[in-house]
């Protein structure tokens, strides 16, 4: 989001299966730019994010795998880090990019390795806002039914959204995606 200047708050938000790898209270990203000549390690932290919580649905007295590993139901916790970083230049290809060395190994449609996000920002005519979801995500759905998700969404300078869906990215550096 937009603060002033080259000014942005960066915000990072994670789901993670409590049966499945471990996240810190802190994560990097990685801030690049090819044009202007930068890459940039930007620390991120929950501490005024309001940091994780339990997002598994959950009968009052239930219990699913983040309240009690050994449940039968699963769990997920939902991880927000905050930060800020001041550009050092506009350009029209700044790449923030988070990347994790390992996915778990229960998947059934992925490999157990690494994965990588990125959000993309073009500073170089005007500041920039992302977007911003009004909803948490669906985080479960069933092998074989139709899924369907609830992206209400806007974007505060009126640019245009668009969604598609694609394979997961592994290893990702600024600009280049191994699917």
């Amino acid at each position: 989001t937009h603060v002033s200047g080259n000014t942005y708050n960066v915000n990072l938000e994670l789901l993670r299966d409590c049966s499945g790898v471990t996240l810190a209270g802190t994560a990097t990203v990685s801030v690049s730019s090819a044009s202007a000549g930068y890459t940039i390690s930007l620390g991120l932290d929950t501490t005024n994010a309001g940091g994780q919580y339990n997002a598994g649905v959950l009968c009052p007295t239930g219990q699913n795998q983040c309240t009690n590993p050994a449940a039968l139901n699963p769990g997920y916790e939902y991880w927000r880090y905050t930060g800020q970083i001041t550009l050092p230049a506009a350009a029209n290809d700044w790449y923030f990019t988070y990347g994790n060395c390992c996915r778990p190994g229960n998947l059934d449609n992925v490999l157990p390795n690494s994965y990588s996000v990125y959000a993309f920002l073009d500073n170089s005519i005007a500041p920039n806002n992302g977007v911003q979801f009004q909803n948490a995500f669906n985080v479960t759905s069933g092998t074989s039914v139709n899924n369907i998700s609830n992206l209400a969404s806007y974007e505060t300078d009126g640019d245009s959204l668009v969604y598609s869906l694609a394979d997961p990215l592994d290893n990702f550096t600024a600009g280049v995606a191994v699917p």
